[in-house]
């Protein structure tokens, strides 16, 4: 998933960008400039159209890009344990403290891309960032850390700003996910199954929030879908007068009410 300025940025919902697949990307608004992604949208393609649509990117760099992220690790690894002796770059750091934690989060971006092989199959690319974590709950400390390029060169703190607007959208669709649909517990494995079962939770997911005339959270309309055909109809239909179409339902075809089609 990821956002564009401020707006979720929509992906459609093929194969992810890890050894198993593509991401066909949407146009995003040309009114808001920045994308941010993660690793399902690390892909060439994804930077190239962000740039010929006159807008930017930050595209997550994980495990599945395999050298990338491992050459990107490594450069910021070595420059950190050398005080980033001649690199230019730029640090921004916040710290946060409530609920008991405290949490510290420091972001570095460089526009040094020597680190890294075949920096030009990224169109736009103008820096790579690293974002660090840092949480404390009492003797407790952990770390997370995240790595980036960036078509933008704007500073530690707008790159950071961007990394976390990000972030708050993914955890919150996770947390989501996880409540009303207990994706974490899944124990489907084989083949294609979790990709496509995790399309189906969030495309379920999307229709729950678009149904707003009952006021519940997404749980109880889920369950009351299960329960209740009425209601469940009402669900589909919601995103059936959005885009003016219809749809087949077992048993029940062309089911729609008078004058929709």
């Amino acid at each position: 998933s990821g956002r564009c300025a401020g707006h979720k940025y929509r992906q459609r919902p093929t194969r992810s960008c890890d050894d198993r697949s593509i991401v066909t990307p949407y146009p995003c608004d040309p009114s808001t400039p920045t994308v941010t992604i993660d690793a399902m949208g690390c892909q060439a393609a994804i930077a190239a159209q962000s740039v010929e649509q006159k807008g930017h990117y930050a595209l997550a760099v994980k495990g599945n890009q395999g050298a990338l992220y491992t050459d990107i690790q490594e450069f910021f690894a070595t420059a950190r344990a050398a005080g980033f002796r001649g690199v230019k770059h730029a640090t921004h750091e916040t710290v946060e403290k409530g609920h008991g934690r405290i949490e510290v989060r420091r972001y570095w971006v460089t526009l040094v891309l020597s680190g890294i092989a075949r920096p030009e199959r990224w169109r736009g690319l103008k820096a790579i960032g690293l974002a660090e974590a840092e949480r404390r709950i009492g003797a407790q400390v952990s770390v997370e850390q995240r790595v980036f390029m960036c078509s933008f060169d704007r500073g530690a703190e707008v790159f950071g700003r961007a990394v976390r607007d990000h972030w708050g959208i993914e955890n919150s669709l996770h947390w989501v996910l996880d409540m009303a649909f207990r994706e974490d517990e899944s124990r489907i494995r084989r083949g294609e199954a979790p990709q496509n079962f995790g399309v189906l939770r969030r495309m379920a997911l999307n229709l729950l929030k678009r149904e707003t005339t009952m006021k519940k959270g997404v749980k109880q309309k889920r369950l009351k879908a299960g329960w209740d055909e009425d209601y469940l109809a009402k669900v589909l239909f919601t995103l059936i007068h959005d885009n003016g179409g219809y749809v087949l339902y077992p048993n029940k075809v062309n089911a729609l009410p008078s004058g929709s089609r």
